[in-house]
C-alpha cells in the first residue's frame, strides 16, 4: 500500500510502480532471449490496474516515457482523448533500471 500526503506524492508513487511492472516486463522478454520488447500503456495498464483501484494511464504512459533510453522507439503517440494508445519499442537486453532510475 502506498502512503501519500498529496496528490503529487501519490501520482508519482504510482508512476514509479508502473516503472516497476515495466522492469519486470522486460526481465520476462530478456529471459526468452528477446532482442526487443513492444509494449503499449493501454497492455501496461490493463496486466497491472488491479493494484491502483482506479484509472492511472497518466502515470502510465509517464513510466514509459521515462523508461526510454538511446535505442529505444516511440511507435505510436499518445492522443489527448487516447492516452492508452501510447505504444513503444524497447531495445533488449540491457540492464532496464538503467534507464528507470526507479526512486
Amino acid at each position: 500500500m502506498l502512503t501519500v500526503s498529496s496528490p503529487d506524492d501519490e501520482s508519482r508513487g504510482f508512476t514509479e510502480l508502473f516503472k516497476s511492472f515495466l522492469h519486470l516486463m522486460m526481465c520476462e522478454a530478456m529471459r526468452s532471449g528477446k532482442k526487443s520488447m513492444e509494449v503499449s500503456a493501454a497492455e501496461l495498464h490493463g496486466r497491472f490496474h488491479s493494484y491502483s483501484g482506479r484509472s492511472r494511464m497518466p502515470e502510465c504512459c509517464q513510466a514509459m516515457r521515462e523508461a526510454l533510453g538511446a535505442e529505444d522507439a516511440i511507435l505510436e503517440e499518445a492522443q489527448l482523448r487516447q492516452p492508452g494508445r501510447l505504444r513503444i519499442a524497447y531495445a533488449l537486453p540491457r540492464h532496464p533500471r538503467a534507464s528507470m532510475k526507479v526512486s
